[in-house]
């Protein structure tokens, strides 16, 4: 796995862009990818935490949303990817101003070297749109973006989730 790589990207304050690289049994079928993804460990995680949180209820979420509401990824192109990157990059301009280039570069470097050796990648449906589906706390992520970068019959996926809480 690559640990060259920082687990943890700052944007503004409390927005972050989280990457990980996790192992899945192979498969050249792109559904596969996600179901397995789906079944991992590596699936069930807040993203944030709260004192008093157990572990099975921590691995019962993943991000604002409760686990086993989620089945909505879809596959994208790299251009639509682009286009929702710059979204996130522009999504708190009015309380913030602009992200600047010296935070944003780093987060688009990683997310283009990612595309480049990756064949698929997948994007989660819900965003912090869907309230129907946050657990109780879910409130917290202001946004909340994931994407799953894969290839055909490779061990390794990885993941790029943005958040702001």
């Amino acid at each position: 796995m690559n640990k060259d790589v920082p687990d943890l990207l700052s944007l503004w304050d409390y927005a972050w862009c989280d990457y990980h690289q996790i192992a899945l049994p192979p498969s050249n079928v792109a559904k596969s990818v996600i179901r397995e993804y789906l079944r991992s460990d590596a699936f069930g995680n807040p993203f944030v935490y709260f004192s008093g949180m157990s572990d099975e209820y921590k691995h019962s979420l993943h991000g604002p949303f409760f686990r086993n509401l989620i089945s909505d990824f879809e596959l994208i192109s790299i251009q639509r990817f682009e286009k929702e990157i710059d979204a996130i990059r522009h999504f708190a301009d009015e309380i913030f101003g602009p992200l600047p280039e010296e935070k944003w570069q780093p987060v688009r470097q990683l997310a283009f070297r990612i595309c480049e050796r990756n064949s698929w990648i997948f994007m989660l449906r819900l965003t912090e749109e869907n309230k129907d589906r946050f657990h109780e706390c879910g409130w917290v992520l202001d946004i909340f973006r994931e994407f799953v970068f894969a290839n055909p019959n490779s061990e390794i996926i990885e993941r790029l989730v943005f958040g702001w809480d």
